[in-house]
């Protein structure tokens, strides 16, 4: 229970603070990136002053296109534009298009895997109503194990009512 409750504590924080922080909090749904940042991770991308540099990992948003995560793999300049050209890990060659550095959503700081599976599942009501679910009947079996070890030792459980008490 302590696990799925800190597994739920750091999805929503890196959730609600990716936009106080005015970047964006993804979950990779490929596998491009893999082994290093894998299907399923809850990644926060961070907005940057520029600064680019190859093997940075970064978030590239187009236009109303579903935003990607790769590795930088050469920065270029066009016109006075700078651009850079990117590619997933596991990918044999680089993305089709070089994209301009104006079309990076935000660097990647931090990706953990499995939370983006947490995230998305979390996003939904069937989701969320199972968690809050899973949450009461934790507090119940609580509940029910707190009245048997009084049954079963009285002074036991006084002793520890009065050690609550003092703390």
């Amino acid at each position: 229970l302590l696990v799925a409750i800190v597994v739920v504590i750091v999805t929503a924080g890196i959730t609600v603070l990716a936009p106080v922080l005015g970047g964006r909090a993804l979950v990779i749904g490929g596998g491009s990136m893999e082994p290093a940042i894998p299907q399923g991770a809850l990644v926060l991308a961070l907005p940057s002053d520029g600064g680019y540099a190859v093997g940075d990992v970064v978030t590239v948003q187009q236009g109303a296109a579903t935003p990607y995560t790769h590795r930088i793999t050469r920065l270029t300049e066009l016109a006075g534009v700078p651009y850079v050209e990117t590619k997933g890990d596991a990918n044999a060659a680089p993305d089709p298009v070089i994209v301009p550095t104006a079309a990076i959503a935000g660097r990647v700081v931090i990706g953990i895997p499995f939370l983006g599976f947490v995230s998305a599942f979390l996003a939904t009501g069937p989701g969320l109503a199972a968690f809050l679910a899973l949450g009461a009947a934790a507090l119940r079996v609580s509940g029910i194990l707190e009245d048997l070890e009084e049954q079963r030792c009285p002074a036991c459980a006084a002793a520890a009512a009065g050690s609550r008490a003092v703390g």
